[in-house]
C-alpha cells in the first residue's frame, strides 16, 4: 500500500512540478512581474494550483470508477438471483 500511495502521489505531484519549473522559466525569461513580482513566488502558486488540480481530478476519477465497480457488482448479484431457478 506504502508503494502505491508514493506512486500516485508522485503521479499527483509531477505535473504541479513541471507547471512550477515551466512558469519560473518564462517568467524569468520574459521579465514579465507576476504575482508579488518574483518568479519563484509565482512558480509556487501555478504549481500549487496544478496540484490540486490534478488531485482533484484523480480523486473524481477514483470515485466514479468506485461507483461503476459497485454497480457492476449490484448487476451481476441482481442477475444470478433473478435467473436462479424457483
Amino acid at each position: 500500500a506504502a508503494t502505491e500511495d508514493t506512486m500516485v502521489s508522485t503521479a499527483i505531484s509531477a505535473p504541479g512540478i513541471a507547471a512550477a519549473q515551466g512558469t519560473a522559466w518564462a517568467l524569468a525569461n520574459t521579465k514579465v512581474m507576476f504575482l508579488s513580482g518574483h518568479p519563484v513566488i509565482a512558480a509556487i502558486a501555478v504549481g500549487m494550483l496544478t496540484r490540486a488540480v490534478a488531485k482533484q481530478w484523480y480523486e473524481s476519477r477514483e470515485g466514479t470508477a468506485t461507483v461503476l465497480k459497485r454497480e457492476i457488482r449490484h448487476t451481476e448479484m441482481l442477475t444470478r438471483a433473478l435467473a436462479a431457478p424457483g
